[in-house]
């Protein structure tokens, strides 16, 4: 009777001993699933603008031409972008979603995020692109301040919003 208490306490003990050495691990990815999920949902976010939005006819090349989506700046974010518009159209035209590394790609999107960490990188940017078609996205504090359009943060109360800059 002794032999089998003494094992059942060790073997409780192997399991708190593993548990304290997983709990670090579990956090860790339990915040990298936070980030996942704001990530998927900013991606949302576009694809839901893209539907509220309305390109001039012009913007298009001609009545085939896919509506153009560029990120910039975050390339892991592209890659949920990607996932998250794959096989999904907006007003009977595909989504053709881009990598964006220059003004000049920049040009030829409808929307793009603009996720540069460097604050006058999402500047340069935004100059390029004023006065064009582009609903340029970004998430920094001074990007509507900059000329950005529509800035995606979370409040205080960890609720995601947006805010819209009214140039239209």
């Amino acid at each position: 009777m002794n032999s089998r208490i003494h094992g059942r306490r060790l073997a409780a003990l192997q399991l708190a001993l593993c548990l304290a050495l997983l709990a670090p691990l579990e956090q860790a990815g339990a915040a990298e699933n936070d980030d996942s999920r704001e990530a998927v949902l900013r991606a949302a976010y576009l694809y839901n603008l893209c539907l509220f939005v309305e390109w001039p006819a012009q913007t298009y090349p001609n009545a085939s031409a896919p509506l153009v989506v560029g990120v910039a700046g975050r390339n892991a974010f592209l890659d949920v972008v990607v996932e998250s518009m794959k096989g999904r159209t907006v007003a009977g035209r595909r989504i053709d979603v881009r990598r964006i590394t220059s003004t000049a790609e920049a040009r030829e999107t409808h929307l793009v995020f603009l996720g540069f960490s460097d604050s006058a990188k999402n500047v340069e940017f935004l100059t390029a692109l004023k006065g064009l078609p582009v609903l340029t996205v970004g998430d920094s504090r001074e990007f509507a301040a900059g000329g950005g359009i529509v800035r995606l943060f979370r409040d205080r109360s960890e609720e995601h919003t947006s805010e819209l800059q009214s140039r239209f």
